[in-house]
């Protein structure tokens, strides 16, 4: 065989066309290296690399070195996050409107935060749409909805929804500045609850802003009451004595104190029944 590389490549080519064992045989061999498989990813230093591989083989001063990666330095095209080419002044507008946006503001249950929380309740909702941007403020409250969730497991057949059913009954969820507390526990309900042992601050109680007090209040006085969650909650709130009783009994006579100071419980004879409290508060 010629000891002339390209023609020892040509007659090894030649005498078997078989291209593996010939390029065993090709001049380039060792020089121009080829991935196997023809999909494999090449990857081409930039000149940024290329100029630091230099300088680490190099040994240069700082000044030389410097004007080097200066030198080396290109253009390049401002983009959008999803690669549409922008002007400069269109970057500078942007980074102006981003750092300028406010931060939503935190607050209470009435805060005008309230406008911009994304409503959790159907808005023609007779009862709860009217508040479905405070309840959707409760929602995000991660200490009342740990609360609300307990309570629904602890009492079978309480549900997320009377709840607030009854709380925007009673007090418009907290935001009736005439309501005493969320689920206007009264001095006489505290009292007894403190004589049968499930003591409760009602002072404190009643000038607490925080929601979650005063779904710790209503659990004390339902477990005062053998609460087993089969009673609708609001005839326990209005009339805990006759939470078992027929539907047709008369809990408040028409023209009692009790009726006349809640209109909202009476049927059309006029008497508060377990019917129609339980009504009233279940929105039924």
């Amino acid at each position: 065989m010629s000891k002339v590389p390209y023609l020892a490549y040509l007659k090894t080519l030649r005498e078997s066309p078989n291209k593996r064992t010939a390029a065993q045989a090709a001049p380039t061999k060792g020089i121009v290296v080829k991935p196997l498989k023809e999909d494999l990813a090449v990857y081409e230093k930039d000149q940024d690399e290329i100029t630091a591989d230099l300088i680490n083989k190099v040994k240069l001063d700082e000044e030389t070195m410097m004007m080097l990666q200066e030198g080396q330095r290109s253009n390049k095209a401002l983009t959008t996050d999803d690669g549409t080419p922008i002007t400069l002044d269109e970057a500078n507008a942007m980074m102006e409107e981003s750092e300028e946006k406010p931060a939503p503001p935190s607050g209470g249950l009435m805060s005008p935060a309230a406008e911009d929380t994304p409503p959790t309740v159907d808005s023609e909702d007779p009862v709860l749409g009217p508040f479905q941007n405070t309840i959707s403020i409760l929602k995000d409250d991660t200490a009342f909805m740990t609360q609300l969730s307990s309570m629904t497991e602890k009492y079978p057949g309480l549900t997320e929804r009377e709840i607030f059913m009854v709380a925007a009954k009673e007090s418009s969820l907290l935001t009736n500045p005439e309501a005493d507390n969320m689920f206007e526990i009264k001095p006489v309900a505290a009292d007894d609850m403190n004589k049968e042992g499930f003591a409760i601050d009602l002072k404190k109680l009643n000038a607490s802003k925080n929601p979650t007090d005063h779904l710790k209040a209503l659990e004390k006085y339902l477990d005062r009451w053998g609460y087993d969650g089969k009673a609708p909650l609001g005839l326990v709130i209005a009339a805990p004595g006759f939470r078992n009783s027929s539907p047709d009994t008369v809990v408040y006579e028409a023209g009692s104190k009790e009726a006349k100071a809640n209109p909202g419980w009476l049927d059309s004879s006029g008497n508060a029944t377990v019917a129609s409290i339980t009504e009233f508060y279940r929105g039924q």
